[in-house]
């Protein structure tokens, strides 16, 4: 491993503990003017060479670590290293025996527990894009009593400010979009239909604009077929009916009977049951006036058929009742 340093007011350095197994090649980019490069390197001491018995090597335990937190349980560890026997000198750990490097000693330090402080989570996604929104994060009052372990406590534990809660944002102005109004009742009442409803081109302050100032592909439909419940069948409707067309005595009267649908609009006749059809006409009885008492009221001498119009009913005509106005008169009477 190399590592490399470079001073404020002093010359770059690359240092390698060594021992190198490889060839190392150094490339140096020059920007400014060349001072020139200094090296120096050690070459290790072999084991048939005559300075492996003036040398010796051992393990030795330096000093501790700073711990590795300040509260709820930190560690520090003892520095182990290779070093020299006549000098004292740090060396490559490569010159003592693997074997009988030490166990690396660890120890518990600064266990108490930690001044509560505040903690946050995340913050929240914005609640609305564009119009102003808010977001929102969690803040709580923490103690640390282990590494892995916390808890939370009452905020007046904590002695510094509050952290925000909660934030601004999406404070831009939303673009207009497309408002709907509630759909119609389905048209006509019964069988296929059509609903509709209104689609305007709004913006946030609820400002009604041009329709070109919204998303035309995104606009909402504002027709869609319905179906109501099935439609009752067509029937006859009948109007009222006509004057007696006699001028006394027996005659018809008639009224109209046509088809109509649910709604009113009249059909043609095979929409409807011919067997339900009412009649469009029926005998009928209209008073005959009163013959006045200064009036003759006798049967003409001149023809002798008032027993048949009185058989077949001629009596509501004029001219048989006054030609046989006692015969018609006596029946009308009895």
């Amino acid at each position: 491993m190399f590592r490399y340093k470079r001073p404020t007011n002093e010359a770059e350095s690359l240092y390698a503990p060594g021992p190198t197994t490889e060839p190392v090649t150094v490339m140096l980019l020059v920007q400014e003017e060349n001072h020139g490069v200094e090296f120096e390197f050690s070459t290790p001491i072999m084991a048939n060479s005559s300075m492996h018995h003036a040398a010796s090597f051992r393990w030795s335990i330096g000093q501790w670590s700073a711990c590795s937190a300040t509260c709820a349980g930190g560690e520090k560890v003892a520095v182990i290293e290779c070093r020299k026997s006549d000098d004292d000198s740090v060396v490559s750990e490569t010159f003592c025996n693997p074997d009988l490097k030490p166990t690396q000693k660890r120890q518990s330090c600064n266990t108490e527990r930690c001044a509560p402080k505040w903690s946050h989570g995340d913050w929240s996604e914005c609640s609305q894009t564009c119009n102003g929104g808010v977001k929102h994060r969690l803040v709580t009052c923490m103690v640390q009593i282990t590494a892995h372990e916390s808890e939370s406590v009452d905020e007046s534990h904590c002695m510094t400010h509050k952290p925000v809660s909660e934030i601004p944002c999406g404070t831009n102005m939303c673009p207009p979009q497309w408002v709907t109004s509630v759909w119609s009742k389905c048209m006509p009442e019964c069988g296929p239909g059509i609903q509709t409803r209104e689609v305007t081109c709004m913006t946030s302050n609820s400002g009604r604009v041009p329709d070109n100032r919204c998303d035309r592909s995104q606009r909402p439909a504002s027709r869609r077929s319905c179906d109501n419940k099935r439609c009752p069948p067509p029937s006859w409707v009948t109007g009222a009916w006509g004057e007696c067309n006699g001028e006394c005595g027996r005659g018809q009267r008639m009224r109209s009977v046509r088809c109509e649908s649910f709604n009113g609009h009249v059909l043609s006749r095979t929409h409807c049951n011919a067997a339900l059809k009412p009649n469009s006409h029926e005998q009928c009885e209209k008073k005959c006036g009163v013959v006045t008492v200064n009036e003759p009221c006798e049967d003409a001498h001149t023809v002798s058929y008032c027993p048949l119009v009185l058989k077949f009913k001629f009596c509501t005509r004029q001219y048989f009742r006054q030609m046989c106005c006692r015969t018609c008169m006596n029946n009308s009477q009895g």
